[in-house]
């Protein structure tokens, strides 16, 4: 899977998730207009992992989060699921001291035979 179709699949999973949990959404983050929110993160790869690492991840109050499957050393390894298919990945939080702004990258990952996480190329 090539890099802009992972972004735009996460991209679309996150929506997903936010229209299906939005009374969850708003008791956490006031939202004054659901259309503007949804498009800011549809077609955004950054508002996607914000959304992600900062709002379901830490904000939210859910019961079982759908994207977080485990953790390598307290790094959450996500799942994204193509089809039959599942995608792992970590999120990679970079800081700019510069600019105060966070962007965010990602790592595949791939299980080994130990139960254990490695980065998959």
């Amino acid at each position: 899977m090539n890099n802009c179709k992972f972004e735009k699949l996460v991209c679309n999973k996150v929506v997903k998730f936010i229209n299906e949990n939005f009374d969850k959404v708003r008791s956490f983050y006031t939202i004054n207009n659901k259309e503007e929110f949804i498009n800011s993160i549809k077609d955004d790869f950054q508002s996607a992992c914000w959304c992600l690492c900062q709002f379901i991840n830490w904000g939210m109050n859910i019961d079982e989060n759908p994207f977080i499957i485990g953790d390598n050393f307290y790094e959450p390894i996500y799942r994204i699921k193509s089809g039959l298919k599942s995608i792992y990945f970590t999120i990679n939080e970079n800081y700019d001291n510069k600019t105060n702004t966070i962007t965010y990258s990602y790592t595949f990952k791939k299980k080994t035979k130990k139960i254990s996480w490695e980065d998959a190329e």
